[in-house]
């Protein structure tokens, strides 16, 4: 334990004049990755394996994968990892993670059926945020289309 009292002998109050009071980093770089078929039957479930990185420095806190199915007719049909998926819109499936370590990548997959207006391919678009400010924003988002081959 350390106890530090202000002395007054410094114009600033400082621990140290060589540094002192630390800070917390609050920063976490999330990434996600994504991969998918490149073509599948319009009549069978479409299946994307996604990954959801913490690169640091910090724990990343209230961790949410968004994910965009184009055309607005495909249909959300499951996902399997340890998140709370939901279908909060007709096209937006919205997977909280929680807290993710630094080091740390959670896996999941996330399945749509194509439905019957669906046009000649899927669009999956996801984005990962968490509640403080990722320092690399550019590797958030991951995008896949799958062509629909009869």
């Amino acid at each position: 334990m350390l106890w530090y009292s202000a002395t007054g002998f410094e114009p600033n109050d400082t621990f140290f004049s060589h540094g002192g009071f630390f800070s917390p980093i609050d920063r976490a770089d999330l990434a996600v990755e994504m991969t998918g078929p490149e073509s599948a039957d319009p009549n069978d479930t479409v299946s994307y394996q996604i990954a959801v990185t913490n690169h640091g420095p910090s724990f990343a806190t209230d961790v949410e994968l968004r994910d965009v199915m184009t055309p607005a007719g495909a249909q959300f049909v499951a996902a399997s990892s340890s998140a709370d998926c939901t279908l909060p819109a007709f096209n937006l499936v919205v997977c909280t993670l929680g807290d993710i370590r630094p080091g740390t990548t959670v896996p999941l997959t996330v399945t749509f059926r194509p439905g019957p207006h669906a046009d000649a391919s899927l669009i999956n678009q996801v984005v990962v945020r968490e509640s403080r400010q990722d320092p690399n924003p550019t590797n958030d988002r991951a995008k896949v289309t799958t062509a629909l081959v009869p």
